[in-house]
């Protein structure tokens, strides 16, 4: 389902091509019986969360090549193990995704375009428009305010008070650098697991801290080595034989290996993840290292992979604010038992981000779509609602 840069992938046979397509289109007809709203509804739901994904494929495919196929082709979309999801969960993820098509670096897939300068830019940009509209928006209706940005940085949120609609005064947020902020309403916009572990008083119900706590991070990580010449990229068809021989995944911790080019520099992105994400990053700074570049030299049949111009390699499931990488992934039992709390706004505490969402769920567009659920909501909600009626009454101060 994907290939090294400059590497054959292992020929399947046509049997093997036919055995693959039938469980493809088996998983295809189950999903569009899952309701991306409420998953957990379905007829047969109960019975496809308590069995693993890993469970279904090995029920289904007679070959062990076309097994592995479909577990490399998970394990490399969900960055964890398919014996840790629940088959009910990767239905429900192919249905919010549009299948295995669309999920992929293909023409039209999800990761087939890549944001110019790195999705960091993406943030920036994002935060500047945020910020430019607060301040318009408070010289605007003629508010005195301090904050210069509506995004405050170095401003971890350790805990949020008076959140129920008992509450006669404003949600507080405290912030670990004692900072303590009031508001209407508040959206928590983390990972569940990350969001797990802010204090709430008086605590969240049970469920929806069940929720947040039961719903693991995967696990991936990413490496970048950039080279003098790119090596890997050879006109012998036969250069790459071994590629025919295994999967390159028999040779190392990488899963999959892009192009790239940077300032002028060739080179190659590896990810690694699931269980193997999880060994690789206890190992010391020195051997990772040592490890990929062996891999990589193993794979293409060079001794130029050892000697980088330059390399780099980030983790997750270390980050205090992600816990793992790229999202929550649901374990067996765990929509038909939690996964109604997990959206669910709870009193004046909405809930958004990508494990939220109910299309492109796991990704970026997620992400942003769970925003906009969790806005629109919060604009509709009573509270909300009087507070713009104050603001258009309001008089509109001359600039």
């Amino acid at each position: 389902m994907s290939a090294a840069a400059g590497q054959a992938a292992p020929a399947l046979t046509a049997e093997q091509q036919a055995e693959m397509q039938a469980v493809h289109d088996e998983l295809h007809a189950l999903s569009s019986v899952v309701s991306v709203e409420e998953p957990w509804r379905c007829g047969r739901a109960n019975e496809w969360d308590a069995q693993s994904a890993q469970q279904f494929f090995e029920s289904r495919c007679r070959d062990p090549v076309v097994l592995r196929e479909f577990r490399l082709a998970v394990q490399t979309i969900l960055a964890e193990e398919p014996e840790r999801i629940s088959l009910l969960y990767l239905l429900f993820f192919l249905k919010a995704n549009s299948g295995f098509e669309s999920v992929g670096d293909g023409v039209g897939g999800s990761q087939s375009l890549k944001v110019k300068g790195g999705m960091g830019g993406f943030a920036v940009a994002f935060a500047d428009l945020v910020n430019q509209q607060h301040r318009r928006a408070h010289c605007s209706v003629g508010a005195a305010t301090t904050l210069d940005a509506a995004i405050q940085l170095s401003s971890a949120v350790s805990s949020i008070h008076d959140w129920t609609h008992r509450s006669t005064s404003g949600v507080r947020v405290r912030c670990s650098n004692g900072t303590v902020w009031s508001a209407p309403h508040v959206i928590v916009a983390m990972a569940p697991l990350a969001a797990a572990n802010i204090v709430f008083d008086p605590p969240l119900p049970d469920r929806k801290m069940c929720a947040l706590r039961s719903l693991p991070m995967a696990a991936a990580a990413k490496v970048i080595v950039l080279y003098r010449t790119p090596f890997w990229i050879h006109e012998d068809p036969s250069w790459a034989a071994n590629a025919k021989l295994a999967h390159f995944t028999t040779y190392g911790p990488v899963y999959n290996i892009f192009h790239t080019e940077v300032g002028g520099l060739p080179g190659l992105v590896g990810l690694i993840v699931g269980d193997s994400a999880r060994q690789w990053t206890k190992l010391p700074a020195d051997e990772r290292r040592r490890v990929v570049l062996e891999q990589y030299r193993q794979v293409y049949q060079s001794d130029e992979a050892l000697a980088p111009e330059a390399y780099i390699d980030n983790e997750w499931q270390s980050d205090q604010w992600a816990l793992g990488c790229y999202g929550g992934v649901a374990p067996i039992g765990y929509l038909t038992d939690c996964g109604p709390f997990l959206r669910v706004a709870t009193d004046r505490v909405l809930w958004a981000g990508t494990e939220t969402a109910t299309e492109w769920v796991g990704y970026f567009e997620g992400a942003l779509v769970s925003g906009e659920r969790a806005a629109t909501d919060l604009l509709a909600s009573p509270t909300m609602q009087q507070q713009l009626q104050q603001q258009q009454q309001a008089p509109t101060a001359k600039l």
